[in-house]
């Protein structure tokens, strides 16, 4: 397998596990998948018609998995589907679909692992994965 083969393979078992662990309310996987500085942003918006960022860190995310956050959506609405990757070197943009949400992540490899280091995603307005 190339080298770029393998990263891309590593890519998406990073993704799953960020998804799977999250949907499934297993914390520890969820949080393997996640770089130390993860942020996580979506546009929000107010009743008023204003928007705001809101912002998460890897420990919310983490802190909401093992919650059970993520185990509150439907069994029948956990799929999710990569449908872009773009890889150069040690890092990578990742476009993930998901009945919920559409999801762009960045993805560094540090110290030979594939973590998200940035996520920017809003909901899904079109659900048909």
């Amino acid at each position: 397998m190339s080298e770029k083969a393998e990263d891309e393979a590593a890519i998406l078992q990073t993704v799953d596990h960020y998804y799977k662990g999250w949907y499934e309310a297993e914390a520890d996987r969820h949080a393997q998948a996640l770089h130390t500085h993860l942020a996580k942003r979506a546009i929000k918006h107010l009743p008023t018609g204003d928007d705001y960022l809101f912002c998460l860190t890897k420990e919310q995310m983490v802190t909401g998995t093992a919650q059970g956050d993520g185990a509150e959506t439907p069994v029948n609405q956990r799929e999710f589907a990569v449908t872009q990757i773009d890889i150069y070197e040690e890092i990578a943009s990742v476009k993930v679909e998901s009945y919920e949400y559409i999801e762009f992540l960045h993805v560094a490899k540090e110290n030979g692992k594939w973590l998200i280091v940035n996520a920017l995603y809003t909901l899904n307005r079109s659900p048909g994965v």
